[in-house]
């Protein structure tokens, strides 16, 4: 099997709930860190509601790997950015058998 060329700097996020004071919260991201990735194709869902049609791109981003409950480790919930756009980590696996690398499935919702 050949490698992944890693040759798209990303930052990793992490999602933080922060009081509104009213009861309630937002949502602030903060960056754990940069990685280098592979990104590979996507696949296109198409849907249609209320605010139009949106493409949901589903695709795989290969990093390096990290070990478990590290901050360099992907986890589902974070987000990867580019200066393409903001990538939703859905899942994280190994990706080749020597565990050199992790595979993170990904989306993102772009207006068609």
């Amino acid at each position: 099997m050949k490698g992944p060329r890693l040759n798209r700097s990303f930052s990793l996020e992490t999602a933080d709930r922060i009081s509104d004071g009213a009861g309630g919260y937002r949502t602030q991201w903060r960056v754990l860190g940069q990685l280098w990735g592979d990104v590979r194709a996507a696949t296109p869902v198409t849907q249609t509601g209320q605010a139009g049609v949106l493409t949901q791109e589903r695709r795989e981003i290969i990093v390096r790997a990290a070990p478990v409950g590290d901050d360099a480790r992907p986890t589902a919930g974070n987000r990867l950015v580019d200066a393409t756009g903001v990538y939703d980590v859905t899942g994280v696996s190994e990706w080749d058998i020597n565990a050199r690398y992790l595979a993170c499935r990904v989306s993102r919702q772009v207006a068609s």
